[in-house]
C-alpha cells in the first residue's frame, strides 16, 4: 500500500475531514510544523516522506486543533479515538 493511501485511511479513522490537525517534528528543530485540514493529510505524503528521510520524525497530533498555530493542550479539541502515548521509552 502506498504512503498516500495509508495516510488517507488513517485520517478517515482518526478525524472528521474538516478537522484542523497539527503536523510537527520531533525534535522541533528537525522539520516544519503545519496545520492542515485532516482531509488534506494525504496531500502531504511526499513532503512528509522527504522531511522524515532527512530526520524530521514528523507526526500528526491525534486531537484536532481549535486554531492554526495552536500547539498547547488548551488548543486541542475532543477526539474520536482512544490511544496510548509512550514518550521517553
Amino acid at each position: 500500500m502506498e504512503t498516500r493511501e495509508q495516510l488517507e485511511q488513517y485520517a478517515a479513522c482518526v478525524w472528521a475531514p474538516e478537522y484542523l490537525i497539527e503536523i510537527r517534528p520531533l525534535p522541533p528543530d528537525k522539520g516544519r510544523r503545519a496545520w492542515i485540514k485532516s482531509g488534506d493529510l494525504a496531500d502531504q505524503a511526499e513532503r512528509m516522506g522527504q522531511e522524515n528521510a532527512a530526520g524530521a520524525n514528523l507526526f500528526a497530533g491525534v486531537l484536532p486543533r481549535l486554531k492554526t498555530d495552536g500547539g498547547s493542550d488548551a488548543d486541542c479539541g475532543g477526539g474520536f479515538v482512544l490511544w496510548a502515548d509512550f514518550d521517553h521509552i
